[in-house]
């Protein structure tokens, strides 16, 4: 097994594979791999996240949590198309965090959100030309899934991440995915029908 340096993001990987598993900090190796890349070489952004949740710093970095949020943020400025920035969620979830979080990414990283009922998914797209990755596995899009028992395959090969991005659109056009406009007067989500 032959084991590389990948010279744009600096990850290690294995030269003979185009998947590579991680279970530690999934979404911390996802950003770090955003960092190396650099934000602005980041064309499309898709997250596929039934909850999702603030992250919060770490004893080691304490503004970790922000730099994340930062981070969605100057992709979301740096994209011209609302259709580079697309999060599919559920639009009801059963803790407080969720909803607060989804409207953020809707107002302030310029995301496009859609909802799906039955969403159980967890993939992540991140479009760099070359550099493209997808990750898909356990871990929601959640400060917890940073220390929870989770498990993540990066695939880095773009033949299948090109794979990952059709079956992503397939269900963003599926009848059952409803886009989110914004609340009326009223806090009320707006949806398309």
């Amino acid at each position: 097994m032959v084991i590389e340096k990948c010279p744009n993001c600096k990850s290690e990987f294995h030269a003979d594979s185009v998947f590579e598993i991680i279970s530690e900090d999934i979404p911390k190796e996802i950003f770090r791999r955003i960092w190396n890349i650099g934000t602005d070489r980041i064309n499309s952004l898709y997250i596929c996240s039934p909850f999702m949740s603030p992250f919060k710093g770490t004893r080691q970095d304490p503004d970790e949590g922000k730099k994340f949020f930062d981070t969605l943020q100057k992709i979301g400025k740096n994209l011209t198309s609302s259709e580079q920035f697309v999060i599919v969620t559920r639009q009801k979830a059963d803790y407080s965090e969720h909803r607060p979080t989804v409207d953020s990414y809707f107002q302030n990283c310029a995301a496009r959100v859609y909802f799906r009922k039955d969403l159980h998914t967890k993939l992540y797209l991140i479009g760099a030309d070359s550099l493209s990755f997808a990750v898909f596995g356990s871990p929601n899009l959640t400060h917890k899934a940073r220390t929870n028992v989770e498990m993540g395959v990066f695939v880095t090969d773009l033949d299948e991440y090109n794979k990952f991005e059709r079956a992503w659109w397939q269900m963003i056009r599926d009848k059952q995915t409803k886009e989110f406009r914004g609340r009326d007067q009223q806090g009320n989500d707006m949806i398309t029908q």
